[in-house]
């Protein structure tokens, strides 16, 4: 059954599902369709589109959720047969201002195929120093942004997740594989955790 439990429906949420299904035909949709409807009402949420590709909103707070899957082909290996790989993500804006704050764990840009240009800010907390790196162009600002709840409350998540990343303003997790209803309840209310936190010390 659908699991309610994210309090998503007091905050504002806009996710867009790529749903992804190996046979099941008919009945299988509908019983797929009947769970998202029935997460999206237990967190008063709007359930709109075309199976498979299915969409939530709602509203509140003024933090914006973003939850969405994609299918993406890969190489297929010796055989030549292309593979479809799906990727899931989620995004949760941060409801305070971090400028260009940009923050995961180590190694994260690196297995992304991506370079963490600047500095490796260090905010003379061992545990966190050591659990992410840390960058903005203003190394004074961090201090004020990443306050004792914040740090706490990212360090909790990264145990659970630990992909999860800032950028551009939202805190953020992507990775492989379908996501079922727990999952993104799960997922949402983790991000939205930390996203609130950032407001605990504004």
């Amino acid at each position: 059954p659908a699991t309610a439990g994210a309090g998503v429906g007091l905050l504002v949420m806009v996710a867009v599902l790529v749903l992804v299904f190996a046979g099941g035909g008919g009945r299988r949709k509908k019983k797929v369709l009947k769970q998202w409807a029935q997460y999206a009402h237990e967190n008063q949420l709007t359930l709109t589109g075309e199976y498979p590709i299915l969409q939530l909103e709602g509203g509140g707070k003024g933090i914006n959720v973003r939850f969405w899957q994609e299918v993406q082909a890969g190489d297929g290996g010796d055989d030549g047969e292309t593979t479809a790989q799906v990727v899931s993500e989620a995004a949760v804006s941060i409801p305070a201002e971090v400028g260009d704050l940009s923050l995961a764990r180590e190694g994260f840009f690196a297995k992304r195929g991506r370079t963490f240009v600047g500095q490796d800010i260090k905010l003379n907390d061992t545990l966190f120093d050591t659990a992410f790196i840390v960058k903005h162009s203003n190394a004074k600002r961090v201090f004020q942004i990443l306050t004792p709840p914040v740090r706490d409350a990212l360090i909790a998540a990264q145990q659970k997740l630990p992909d999860l990343e800032v950028s551009d303003g939202m805190v953020r997790l992507r990775g492989a594989g379908t996501t079922d209803i727990q999952r993104v309840d799960f997922v949402l209310s983790t991000l939205i955790k930390i996203a609130t936190a950032f407001t605990k010390d504004a």
